[in-house]
């Protein structure tokens, strides 16, 4: 089975008037598993001319946004663009970069099932709402993957575990960086350690 690990960075939780600041996903095959940092990638940050959101959702991206804001100086006074971890494209092609990175990696217009904490809730809606032509041209399956369903302590939870208890309770390590890639790849190790590289069945 295939499926895309996919996370967004946002400055708000407002899923139709907030600003999306990334987009990050690898591509997991649980026939043909691989290192992690060995999937296939997509890591773009959106350039915006402006953006709207909330104060604690903008402090907690201040490192992003300050890369957004760099690359948009260089791109208007015409400089160099300076090596960073993060590519970057707009928001009317994203789109496009992400339809032309599912065609490199022979998936192109099918259908996927996706993963992600919050996923059905945060990122889709986000997605089909901020992202122009997403919903008409990026098909995602309606059943999705959350870890979080995978790490849940029925007996004394009284709410869904977030991405750092799913974490501490199966990885033991790490932490949540709000860095899109970095989470994408710590959702998949989750998903990878609860179920034993996929080799565990709950039924």
């Amino acid at each position: 089975m295939k499926f895309i690990v996919i996370d967004i960075e946002t400055t708000g939780i407002n899923t139709t008037e907030d600003d999306i600041l990334s987009i990050s996903a690898v591509i997991e095959d649980t026939k043909e598993l691989k290192p992690i940092k060995e999937l296939p990638k997509f890591n773009y940050a959106i350039i915006h001319e402006r953006i709207t959101g909330n104060p604690f959702a903008l402090n907690m991206n201040k490192e992003l946004i300050s890369k957004i804001s760099n690359r948009l100086l260089e791109v208007k006074s015409h400089k160099p663009y300076t090596e960073c971890d993060i590519d970057f494209t707009y928001l009317d092609i994203i789109k496009d970069a992400f339809l032309s990175w599912l065609f490199r990696n022979n998936i192109g217009y099918e259908t996927q099932t996706y993963a992600g904490k919050n996923i059905a809730s945060f990122d889709i809606p986000f997605l089909k709402n901020r992202i122009p032509g997403w919903a008409e041209s990026i098909s995602m399956k309606q059943r999705t993957i959350d870890p979080a369903i995978l790490c849940v302590d029925w007996e004394n939870d009284i709410e869904m575990p977030n991405l750092q208890k799913c974490m501490d309770r199966t990885i033991e390590q790490g932490i949540v960086t709000h860095d899109g890639l970095q989470d994408c790849y710590d959702t998949l190790q989750v998903i990878r350690k609860i179920t034993k590289n996929y080799t565990v069945k709950l039924f």
